[in-house]
């Protein structure tokens, strides 16, 4: 949503220009590219969980989780916003 959000003004909002850091997505991807690159992550991501063995699942959902937080919480005080 965040994504979205830099994608719709044009990466800048402050009078400064940002980029995207996912190198899945590249540093300024299209709406198209994040509405289908993104899902394709989610269900990666979920089928290696499916696979991995309950403890090592835990470690793996946890370093996702934190990493998530992380990424929001830097997009939310540079000024990002969400966009459904």
């Amino acid at each position: 949503m965040q994504t979205r959000w830099m994608v719709k003004h044009d990466w800048q909002w402050d009078g400064k220009g940002y980029c995207e850091l996912n190198p899945f997505l590249g540093s300024h991807p299209s709406e198209g590219k994040i509405n289908t690159m993104i899902p394709l992550g989610i269900i990666t991501h979920t089928l290696i969980a499916i696979a991995l063995p309950p403890k090592a699942r835990r470690i793996w959902q946890g370093l996702f989780i934190i990493g998530e937080i992380g990424a929001i919480g830097n997009n939310a005080s540079t000024g990002v916003k969400l966009d459904f």
